[in-house]
């Protein structure tokens, strides 16, 4: 599969699978975090999730993205050198990259060995990485387009901390142990030096003889590194900054005789090294929450962030950074709306002023500091964030409809904004809704949302005065999605219920079913709803009759499924890592609901909350990972039928009602009739014309007149132009 995969990618440089009936090709999105840096020039070079970000830094205050290079897996490392970059991806290997035209960058080759790498180096032909699985890796570039392992060393430990001078490559790993490897030869690395610290060794940046090792918990440490053979710790500082729980360094950069040290979960700790026997603490200086790695480029130091983006700092003054200039993304992805080309993404992480304000209205003594888990909703096009707004804290959810946008939060209520100019949404109202999680439903200019006291209706006519209109008893725990005037409820416990809100003044429960481990998401085609069910995988409920919704099929996924979205005849589940199942995008065949079969698996290495379908495009939150877009762009040709004809009804026999289905090779008049064995007429079902495809329609054990029929067998008959086919069906009472 993997080595398939890896052809594939080599075919295009759009990354177009199509030819790959095991995948998606991975066509767009937008990446959630940066893991890394290099910076050439005015422009940067990330390693993101999911590919490569070219990002020109000659006006700091105004960041141009330049291009986006889409990478299945997760990037945790990048080298440039002339016109190649490599970039070290999670579960695909080392990818190499033609950088001639930044704003194309195109895909040269991968070397596959390397299946969990992370600090990455060029010197000459030779790419050289650190591996959590192969340990030291060095890979031949002689030709770009087939790069190959050529060479190991130190296998065994969960390398992170890497640098590269010269001749010799400085390794780090999450059980403290640090490594000098010399690559004099690079086909017979050999080792120089070694030494073992307690914690982490995350981050190594070497300069002038001396290596300053972030270690996580451990802090900051300096090393004299001049002889490989006798490795002298010189000092070593505790990281605080006025935080009793201290801080977590994750890479250090160094310049001018100060240490710029990337702290996870706040921003920059800045700590004078001038003495490297005595480190001592500066200033810390929140930037952008859980930093992974910092460059110093003159008096500016480029951060990057798990969550937020790139932040650019004046620090020309140590003890003194301002912020310049900052690129956001939409960092941490919790839910998706793909529509008219746009992604509406809900997550990310708010502005520095917004994390302020909000920090110091709930500032408490041992508080865990929940305003900096702000975000809202993100709007993005072509690859960028075109426009955002604050919903102060993380939304668990979005709905999209009438030009508004509702954004749950965690007992935060529902913040609604206005969307209708998508440059500039604006909240303008919230509904006060302090329940744990409720998404809610929304159209026709009324919202559905759960409450403390059951489901509650809100006339949207107004949007920033919303007007309940009507409510009853329902569970305050779930979501919401809305089909003509039934309202269906999904969560743990029983996992759906059915609301009829036909009379929008008094809606009132009319059905409910049992679902095994409850109910995330679910979206609703026909007569059937797709539920994402968690550790079971994805649901059919059959809705023909909503006071009575049957399970009638089941379909068993690979990690634990959160979302779903439906085109018949396929439904997209979205699921997420569990224990040792790795979560993706599952692409489920559902043209016969009652066995629905599983026709392409992505997987995801993350978080997979949520689907969204536009078109031919498949929009994925991933969480940490951003949004991935892929393409299913054969769904005509995929499932046109080649001839005409009539399928046995499901179930058979029945009671009080059946689906009937046919294939049509082309669009066409249709005539779908039911008869008794007299040959009377009972019931005409479908008389008009019908799309091709595979069609469905549902008998409830009516005539014409709408009066119950009696048991019996029953012959249903397809006329379409020349052909005529009927079968048998069995009515029980």
């Amino acid at each position: 599969m993997k080595a398939l995969l890896i052809c594939l990618l080599l075919l295009s440089p759009t990354l177009a699978l199509s030819t790959n009936p095991e995948s998606l090709p991975l066509v767009g999105g937008m990446p959630g975090a940066i893991e890394h840096t290099v910076t050439v020039g005015d422009l940067v070079y990330c390693a993101s999730s999911y590919g490569l970000l070219v990002l020109d830094v000659a006006d700091p205050a105004a960041i141009e993205q330049v291009s986006w290079l889409p990478v299945p897996g997760f990037a945790a490392g990048v080298a440039v050198q002339g016109d190649r970059a490599c970039l070290a991806v999670w579960d695909l290997g080392l990818v190499v990259i033609d950088i001639s035209d930044p704003a194309a960058p195109a895909l040269l080759g991968i070397c596959e060995d390397p299946a969990r790498p992370g600090g990455v180096a060029i010197s000459g032909s030779y790419a050289f990485v650190a591996d959590m699985d192969l340990g030291f890796c060095v890979i031949d570039l002689g030709d770009p387009t087939t790069p190959y392992l050529a060479a190991t060393l130190m296998n065994g430990e969960e390398y992170r901390g890497f640098d590269f001078v010269g001749d010799m490559a400085y390794l780090g790993s999450d059980a403290g142990s640090f490594y000098l490897i010399d690559v004099t030869d690079p086909l017979v690395p050999s080792l120089a030096g070694s030494r073992d610290f307690p914690g982490y060794v995350r981050g190594i940046e070497v300069e002038d003889g001396l290596a300053y090792l972030a270690c996580g918990s451990y802090g900051l440490r300096v090393v004299d590194v001049s002889d490989p053979g006798d490795l002298l710790q010189l000092g070593h500082l505790l990281l605080e900054f006025d935080n009793p729980y201290g801080c977590f360094a994750t890479e250090v950069a160094v310049i001018g005789g100060v240490a710029y040290v990337s702290l996870a979960s706040r921003g920059l700790g800045l700590v004078d090294v001038g003495d490297p026997t005595a480190p001592v603490e500066l200033i810390e200086h929140e930037v952008a929450v859980a930093a992974k790695s910092t460059e110093i480029r003159g008096d500016r130091a480029h951060v990057a962030s798990a969550n937020a983006g790139l932040a650019v700092i004046d620090v020309s003054a140590p003890a003194a950074p301002v912020d310049v200039g900052q690129h956001w993304l939409v960092g941490y992805a919790q839910d998706v709306v793909a529509t008219d080309g746009r992604l509406w993404v809900a997550g990310g992480w708010a502005t520095a002023d917004e994390k302020a304000g909000a920090a110091d209205q709930t500032k408490l003594a041992g508080q865990i500091r929940w305003a900096d888990q702000e975000a809202g909703l993100f709007v993005v096009e072509d690859q960028r964030v075109i426009g955002y707004c604050s919903t102060g804290l993380m939304p668990t959810g979005l709905t999209l409809a009438d030009e508004l946008a509702y954004l749950p939060a965690d007992f935060g209520g529902v913040r609604v904004q206005d969307v209708g100019d998508p440059t500039a949404p604006v909240e303008v109202a919230m509904i006060d809704t302090p329940v744990e999680h409720c998404t809610p439903a929304a159209a026709d200019g009324y919202a559905y949302v759960l409450g403390l006291e059951g489901l509650h209706i809100y006339d949207m006519s107004d949007p920033e005065q919303p007007v309940e209109v009507g409510s009853c008893p329902a569970s305050y725990y779930g979501d919401l999605i809305i089909d003509g005037d039934i309202l269906y409820s999904f969560d743990e416990y029983p996992g759906l219920r059915v609301y009829d809100v036909s009379d929008r003044t008094a809606p009132f429960e009319i059905g409910s079913l049992d679902l095994p481990g409850g109910a995330h998401d679910a979206a609703v085609v026909g007569n059937h709803l797709y539920v994402a069910n968690g550790l079971f995988g994805m649901t059919v409920v059959d809705v023909t009759d909503p006071s009575q919704p049957e399970m009638v099929g089941a379909c068993d996924l690979p990690g634990y499924s959160l979302g779903v979205a439906c085109r018949w005849p396929y439904a997209y589940v979205a699921a997420m890592d569990f224990i040792d199942e790795w979560g993706g995008l599952h692409v489920i065949d559902v043209s016969d609901p009652t066995v629905p079969a599983v026709v392409i698996s992505n997987e995801i290495r993350g978080q997979a909350m949520a689907v969204s379908l536009d078109g031919p495009q498949v929009a994925v939150a991933a969480q940490w990972g951003g949004v991935m877009i892929f393409e299913h762009d054969d769904l005509t040709a995929a499932v046109l039928p080649q001839v005409a004809a009539l399928l046995p009804n499901y179930p058979n026999p029945f009671n009080p009602r059946t689906t009937i289905r046919f294939d049509l090779p082309t669009t066409t008049q249709v005539s779908l009739t039911v008869y008794d064995l007299g040959g009377r007429r009972v019931r005409t079902l479908i008389d008009g014309a019908v799309p091709a495809g595979r069609r469905s329609v549902v008998w409830e054990g009516m005539d014409d007149h709408g009066r119950t029929v009696g048991a019996g067998v029953y012959l249903y008959r397809l006329e379409t132009g020349a052909h005529r086919e009927s079968r048998s069906m069995v009515l029980v009472r």
